[in-house]
Formats: C-alpha cells, structure tokens, sequence
C-alpha cells in the first residue's frame, strides 16, 4: 500500500509538470498527443534515469486518470490498488470516449482491490464490450492495424521472436504447428515446444525441418 501511494504521488507530480509544460506544435505521441510539452519526457527521463519512452508513458497515464478517471487514481493513491491495476485500467480503456471510460471505471472499480491483475483485465474486457458494444469491430480494426514482428535478444545467445496477430491468426499458426510436431512421429526426443521453435524457425527461413541438436542441416548447393 505504501508503495502504491509513493508511485501515485510520483504520477501526480508527473501531471503537475506535464501542466506547466505547455503542448508542443508536434505531439510526441499519437495517444498522448496534447499532453504536456514534447520535450518533458526527456526531463522526466533525466532525473528518474528512464527510457524517453517510459517516461512518456508515465506522463500520459498519470494526466489521464486524474483528468479522466480520478476515482481510479484516487483509489490507487489510497493504496488499495497497485501500478499495475491502475495502468491496465487506462490501457483497457483509452480508445473510449471520456463518458464510456468513466462508465467501465464504475462497473470494475469496486471488485479491483481484490482481484488479481488478471482477473481484473477479464473484467475490463467485459465492462468494455459492454459499455461500448458497437465499437468493438472499430476497436478490433484499430488494433489489427499494430500488428508487428519484434525480435528482442536473450541470454546465452538465444532470442526471441514475437508476433502481434489477429487470434484467429494466433490460433490458426499454432495449431498447424503443433500439428507439424506431432507428426515428427514419438521417436523424436524433443519437447513439443522445441518442435514447434524448430519447425517455425524452419518455415521462415526456408530450411529444411532438422533436429539442431542431433544433426546438421543438409547442403543443398
């Protein structure tokens, strides 16, 4: 609770900047666009040593609730909901008018303190597509137009390669492969994820289906 009153505090000094910060001619986000000078994330970014981009976000979320959603900023500056509950509340609703956030704030905000985070983003979903159920198409064709391919680097030489998809893509991908890896028949050794990591490395990169850990991929020269 104590750690959740310090972080709201931080968010509301957060705003207080952004506030004396008049808006730049260029937004330096689309969804914070208005919100505070272009450059007071790199301020923020100075003295709390963050990613521009984090700090950007931080912005955004604490001028958000308490210009659009206080009653969930007041409950996590009171500590009865933490970071993580307060930012998944702006991310479920953002793309909604003012009014329809408000309204989904007051059908999930009473039973939060007591959920878990992903009990709460079940409830978000629902309260969302209740409160708005005509958007949900727009909604969905906004958020098809974020899909992306993102490689990001692990330890041990490993990395990893993230997809955003539409679920009916998610689905359909997954389930070919894992229907890929079955039919490698029971004498192969490995684990069905190794399978399903192998065969789709060997999809998109148009070699042959091998076991790296047994063999070497054939020359085809």
């Amino acid at each position: 609770r104590l750690a959740s009153w310090a972080q709201a505090r931080q968010a509301r000094l957060l705003a207080e900047l952004a506030r004396r910060r008049p808006s730049d001619k260029a937004p330096y986000s689309a969804r914070w666009a208005g919100v505070g000078s272009e450059y007071a994330p790199d301020e923020v970014g100075v003295a709390l040593h963050l990613a521009r981009g984090t700090a950007c976000a931080r912005i955004g979320l604490a001028c958000r609730l308490l210009t659009t959603l206080p009653d969930t900023f007041t409950v996590w500056e009171t500590g009865r909901i933490d970071t993580a509950k307060a930012r998944a509340i702006d991310d479920a609703t953002w793309t909604l008018t003012p009014e329809l956030a408000r309204a989904v704030q007051a059908r999930i905000l009473d039973k939060a303190p007591e959920q878990t985070l992903a009990q709460l983003k079940a409830a978000l979903a629902r309260a969302v597509l209740a409160a708005d159920p005509d958007g949900a198409e727009a909604r969905h064709r906004q958020a098809r137009r974020d899909r992306r391919v993102v490689i990001t680097p692990e330890a041990d030489g490993m990395a990893s390669l993230w997809a955003l998809l539409t679920a009916t893509q998610a689905a359909g991908a997954f389930t070919w492969l894992t229907r890929l890896a079955r039919g490698l028949g029971s004498e192969d050794p490995r684990s069905m994820d190794t399978r399903r990591a192998d065969i789709l490395a060997a999809l998109l990169s148009g070699r042959p289906v091998v076991n790296p850990d047994t063999a070497t991929t054939p020359d085809t020269s």
